[in-house]
């Protein structure tokens, strides 16, 4: 009964005659429709919630990345794009994929001050183009955009920190490593290991390179760095945190270490330090 009202009322208005099938929707069609408008809204809501949140992300992920801390990184909630970049493709999905593409070089960069080596460096951010150009899943490239920057974090650490497989050695660096904050000594750390100060500070230098007290010098700037960074602690504040014996002899070292003194540091957190 309604196809005829309409039918007739067609007729009247437009002199024209209309099937049934005209008047039915396409199931085909209104699915892939709305499927499409779903997909582009989306990706809108995404692009504008973290295009507003992007410009504090992209420079502290950077320097995450810098710095080899991925598990910094992880508790961040990277899970989609950290970094602001613009419309960069005609298509919601041209557009993440150079996403991936341009946060890739970024992270690469940050990566290789970090202290990667280019060819490894390089070589990853490959495998992450390549892997963004095949896929066809928005998913797929907004978990790489996550994943990327922890991924590069994660090299930047492994090149950091120092390589021994003797078990010894690997907990002593990570005792060093977790009580930054403490005055540590060496024989702290070799009685933490089971061992003689004497032996095992030679055992030490002897399968690193360096010996145990300026691993704990390193690991004090480090983190001297990372609070003069992201904290407003003063120079003295942070001294005293990392158990130097005064703010000049922390200062000291600090320049020493980076080549600048930690005001200038904290004027110029995003740069580069040797």
């Amino acid at each position: 009964i309604l196809f005829h009202f309409y039918y007739i009322v067609n007729y009247c208005l437009n002199k024209e005659i209309i099937s049934l099938q005209a008047l039915l929707p396409n199931p085909a069609s209104s699915d892939e429709n709305t499927e499409e408008e779903l997909t582009e809204k989306t990706f809108h809501q995404k692009e504008e919630f973290y295009h507003n949140k992007s410009y504090e992300m992209e420079p502290l992920v950077l320097t995450l990345v810098q710095t080899g801390e991925p598990e910094r990184i992880r508790n961040l909630n990277v899970n989609d794009s950290s970094t602001h970049i613009g419309i960069t493709g005609p298509t919601a999905l041209r557009q993440l994929k150079n996403n991936v593409i341009i946060s890739t070089t970024l992270v690469t960069r940050a990566a290789i001050d970090g202290g990667l080596d280019y060819d490894s460096a390089y070589q990853l951010s490959d495998h992450f183009i390549i892997e963004a150009e095949k896929t066809g899943s928005p998913d797929v490239l907004y978990a790489l955009l996550g994943q990327i920057p922890y991924t590069f974090a994660e090299k930047v650490h492994e090149a950091q920190t120092p390589n021994s497989s003797d078990e010894a050695v690997q907990a002593a660096i990570h005792f060093i490593q977790q009580n930054t904050n403490l005055p540590l000594t060496v024989s702290d750390v070799a009685e933490h290991v089971g061992f003689s100060r004497s032996y095992f500070s030679t055992y030490f230098k002897q399968q690193l390179g360096f010996g145990i007290a300026a691993f704990i010098n390193r690991c004090k700037l480090e983190e001297g760095r990372r609070l003069l960074q992201y904290t407003n602690k003063s120079v003295s504040v942070i001294s005293n945190y990392l158990c130097y014996s005064s703010q000049s002899h922390f200062q000291k070292a600090f320049k020493k270490q980076f080549g600048m003194t930690p005001m200038q540091y904290r004027k110029t957190p995003g740069k580069s330090v040797r």
